[in-house]
């Protein structure tokens, strides 16, 4: 949980303009990390309200 916390920190920290935060464009970007997190065993929550990425695995 700490990494998907981290990740939204990170997210919000270095994109500039508030355009750019919107729900849609940050699900998309943390769907691609879903994958990433599983090579490395990382426990993390599979919301509903994010779609995996095709061919991602799942528990």
């Amino acid at each position: 949980m700490l990494g998907s916390l981290l990740l939204v920190m990170a997210a919000g920290a270095t994109t500039v303009g508030a355009a750019t935060h919107d729900w849609d464009g940050y699900r998309s970007r943390l769907a691609a990390q879903a994958p990433r997190w599983d090579v490395l065993g990382m426990d993390h929550y599979r919301s509903p309200q994010v779609p995996r990425p095709a061919g991602a695995m799942s528990r």
